[in-house]
């Protein structure tokens, strides 16, 4: 049958009905039974072998199928079907489902269709009034989101007030040697004085009081990335720190796809590297058998596994010890040094580095002196990390400056050398070892001490650009910790720096009331005093702020005071630069100060303008208490005038040039500033070799001193140095050679070109 006689049926069927029904009850009653039988009767038909059929016909009765639209249901609500016209059904010859609407059915529809517009009317009236909001709710709740990070501030600031005043009550109580020396007067000693240090000698109990709360986990970056982000995965971390994925892996290190899988493999036959299963990256092996567990680094996937390292770390003996104290101490008798080293090895433990393999050793710092300093090449220096001692640590830092300096995109790998570059040395590390400034002691002396020191300050230049100030603090004190007296590095010019950030205003505390900020002119810079009045300040106590203004700004000498003309005059220019200052002193100019002074003005400007701890409430207390010293007419009278050094005098020593700490300059060519590089005198550039990986190193007095004051040359044996040299002439001559050639064969070329 075809869908015509179909609607034939369906219309006789309607007409019968209406006519032997009068009424619409009966007539719906009849109705259902009908499409009882005629389901019953269509059930054994199939519906689709009918589509297809008769085509013709569909064409002819299309005036019917419009004029009958309304009224082509008559099947069972749920079992009905409706057969689409030609239109709606391109491809009549494919099958498709049907679907037949009841009356039911389209009354649901429009009543559905009525309720959806409304709520559509009303979505988009309300949508303007939503949209209008969006800004002010997006303000509301910014400024709500700062509210409440200012609560949960001043909620940390007065818990940290309650615990630092705590501490230091308990500390008074128990009579610590940091409150012992808070009524240390202003002492005018000077370093150049008492070169050995004689006079804290027996005060080292300071360092244990002041380093003593240190842990290793505080110097892994993760830790303070957790502490500020709780939510990060672990593998976040992991890509963070270059332990994730292998892409990030092969990205960082420059390493192609092949070699890194051939690592993986050989990681596979290397014991104990990583662990058993690979996946502990604080494991590493120390022979076939042994291992070790890394105490402030960790392996990184693209690194080359080894079985050993490359260095051993040494105690040394009371003779070595007494060696560097007479170093220090020329004139000094040896029965006294004898005596202070024997109390300082009963005290503290001192340590050197060493080379594990000595030839290797000799052969690595063979290329990279003539890499570096006979004929300096970037690329050899690269390749000679790449290829020949991938753990060779002057390379690695060498390598560390190059990326920084040439390329805009290096930090990663610079990263990532000086990373490695501190993996050798915590290889090395003895067990029970910590930088509490007791337990490790590393004198200046010895060659790869310093290198340890410079991959520590490096360190904290690349935790600086990462935001990692709390790491970067907790690695400051690492560096001052292992040699406090020296501070070889400047600690004290920087470290205020990394405290005020991680708001440790309770070392910058006990910092003033020890011997380490004020047995020494020297020692109590301008920075550190600006930053301990400030934690004063910010932790509420303001009468120990303003004694501690006193006692800096008046030097108590023989019980006459004397004004801190250095200090004076430092405050009020550094002052009068943010803001005006009604005092009755004049502003002094950089023509008025010395060398010294210029370069901690300078300093701390860089270090402390963008800064938001100079609020106006602090500036205004800071000039009352100025005024108030200044004010009565006793203490002017005594204020002399500030005469300038003699800092063009060419005579040094072992901890000054030029009339600058030694130790001020080092800093000053590290941090690679160019405003402070500037100040530094013309003829330090011209008179001393500034190389990198070992900044201006200890001079021998004489030549026993040799024995103790190692170099790179103390590694490099002269019979390799002269090999290489000459095997570097012969190349260089075979270049000049092939290169004259190279121009005769194109002369004659162009003579032929010019006769043709």
């Amino acid at each position: 049958m075809s869908s015509r006689t179909l609607r034939k049926l369906k219309k006789d069927d309607e007409l019968s009905l209406l006519a032997s029904l009068g009424t619409n009850n009966t007539q719906e009653e009849n109705t259902e039974k009908e499409v009882s039988q005629n389901n019953n009767n269509t059930k054994n038909i199939n519906i689709f072998s009918l589509i297809g059929k008769d085509d013709d016909d569909d064409d002819d009765d299309g005036d019917e199928e419009e004029a009958n639209n309304n009224d082509d249901t008559i099947f069972e609500e749920k079992v009905t079907y409706d057969i689409p016209s030609k239109e709606t059904v391109p491809n009549s010859s494919s099958p498709s489902f049907i679907n037949l609407k009841s009356k039911k059915a389209k009354k649901r529809e429009k009543k559905n269709k009525k309720k959806n517009t409304q709520k559509n009317n009303s979505t988009k009236k309300n949508c303007n009034t939503d949209i209008n909001n969006l800004d002010n709710n997006d303000a509301d709740t910014g400024d709500e989101n700062q509210n409440n990070d200012r609560e949960f501030d001043n909620i940390l600031l007065d818990f940290q007030k309650k615990t630092v005043k705590m501490n230091l009550s308990k500390k008074e109580k128990g009579g610590s040697v940091i409150n012992q020396s808070c009524n240390i007067s202003s002492s005018t000693l000077s370093v150049r004085q008492d070169p050995g240090f004689t006079h804290y000698t027996s005060h080292v109990h300071d360092f244990s009081e002041l380093f003593g709360s240190f842990k290793f986990s505080n110097l892994d970056i993760e830790n303070e990335y957790k502490n500020l982000f709780d939510d990060l995965s672990n593998d976040v971390l992991k890509d963070v720190e270059g332990n994730g994925d292998n892409r990030n892996d092969t990205a960082q290190s420059n390493m192609s796809a092949a070699s890194f899988r051939n690592l993986q493999k050989l990681k596979k036959f290397t014991k104990n590297w990583g662990g058993r299963n690979g996946s502990n990256m604080k494991i590493v092996p120390q022979g076939p058998s042994l291992t070790r567990i890394l105490q402030f680094s960790r392996i990184k996937n693209h690194w080359l596994p080894t079985i050993r390292g490359e260095l051993i770390m040494k105690a040394l003996t009371k003779k070595e010890l007494s060696h560097i104290l007479q170093w220090q101490r020329p004139n000094d008798w040896n029965d006294v040094i004898e005596q202070d080293a024997a109390y300082l090895a009963s005290n503290l433990r001192y340590y050197r580095f060493e080379p594990l393999d000595v030839d290797q050793n000799s052969k690595m710092l063979t290329d990279f002196y003539l890499s570096v300093v006979l004929k300096p090449d970037h690329e050899a220096v690269i390749n000679l990390v790449s290829s020949k001692f991938p753990y060779s640590i002057p390379a690695l830092l060498q390598v560390a400056w190059i990326f920084t300096v040439q390329s805009s995109d290096g930090r990663t790998h610079s990263n990532d050398m000086v990373e490695k570059a501190l993996f050798v040395f915590d290889r090395c590390f003895k067990n029970g070892i910590l930088f509490n400034g007791v337990d490790c002691q590393l004198p200046f002396t010895f060659f790869y001490n310093r290198l340890f020191y410079l991959a520590c300050f490096r360190h904290i230049q690349n935790l600086t650009g990462r935001g990692a100030f709390h790491t970067a603090a907790e690695w400051s004190k690492v560096l001052w910790s292992i040699n406090p007296t020296n501070d070889p590095y400047g600690c004290r010019y920087f470290i205020d720096y990394y405290l005020i950030l991680d708001k440790d205003y309770e070392f910058l505390i006990k910092l003033s009331r020890c011997r380490l900020f004020n047995q020494y002119e020297e020692w109590k810079t301008f920075n550190l005093t600006m930053s301990i009045i400030y934690a004063y300040y910010k932790m509420d106590m303001l009468t120990e702020c303003k004694a501690f203004i006193h006692s800096q700004v008046l030097n108590q000498d023989n019980n006459n005071n004397n004004t801190n003309d250095s200090f004076i005059y430092l405050l009020l220019s550094f002052l009068s630069k943010l803001t005006h200052i009604d005092v009755d002193l004049d502003v002094p100019s950089n023509e008025d100060l010395n060398q010294i002074d210029i370069i901690q003005l300078a300093l701390y400007e860089i270090r402390k303008t963008n800064s938001e701890i100079y609020t106006m409430e602090y500036i205004n207390f800071l000039v009352a208490e100025i005024k108030g010293i200044l004010g009565d007419m006793e203490n002017k009278s005594k204020i002399k005038p500030y005469m300038k050094e003699n800092d063009d005098s060419d005579a040094t020593d072992d901890y000054f040039i030029y009339n600058i700490p030694i130790n001020l300059i080092r800093f000053v060519v590290l941090s690679h500033e160019s405003s402070l590089m500037a100040k530094l005198p013309t003829k330090l550039f011209d008179n001393y070799q500034l190389l990198e990986y070992d900044l201006l190193p200890p001079r021998p007095h004489t030549n026993e001193d040799a024995e103790i004051l190692e170099d790179i040359s103390s590694f490099i044996k002269e019979k390799d140095l002269n090999q290489y040299a000459a095997s570097l002439l012969q190349d260089e001559d075979i270049m000049n050679r092939i290169q004259q050639l190279s121009l005769q064969e194109y002369i004659q070329q162009n003579e032929n070109m010019a006769q043709e």
